[in-house]
């Protein structure tokens, strides 16, 4: 195939809420982002933001199932994970203690991303960021 598309392209995937699903939810998000035209650092940086999020919401969430979706618009990719109900406020994204184990994840997102929010979607909370091309 020649010269293809990279226009506007959406993937969305639902696995097992399981750590082991995991590396498929990174390479599934790879592949889609390289797919539509992402440079290999904006591909890292998806990869990374998906399994910050997807860990977070198996630690924080009882759900049985994870669902991610990415989209392109030429612009730019928006990348929305699921069970973010445990997520309360995303104004304050600090870097905790440093003698802390966790709680990076959602700084850490908020520095790659250049816009991250909390959506509702039928009666769930989701979290979407948005990773411009430029």
């Amino acid at each position: 195939m020649s010269g293809s598309d990279t226009s506007q392209r959406a993937h969305r995937w639902t696995v097992d809420a399981e750590v082991s699903q995991l590396s498929r939810l990174r390479e599934l998000v790879a592949s889609a982002a390289r797919e539509t035209g992402a440079s290999a650092d904006i591909v890292d940086q998806l990869e990374l933001v998906v399994s910050e999020l997807a860990t977070n919401a198996m630690q924080y969430d009882d759900g049985e199932s994870l669902t991610v979706e990415i989209e392109s618009d030429g612009s730019g990719w928006t990348l929305v994970v699921s069970n973010a109900d445990g997520i309360v406020d995303l104004d304050a994204l600090t870097l905790p203690d440093p003698t802390e184990l966790s709680g990076r994840g959602l700084f850490l997102v908020g520095k790659i991303m250049d816009r991250i929010e909390l959506v509702d979607i039928d009666g769930h909370q989701h979290i979407r960021c948005v990773k411009s091309a430029g």
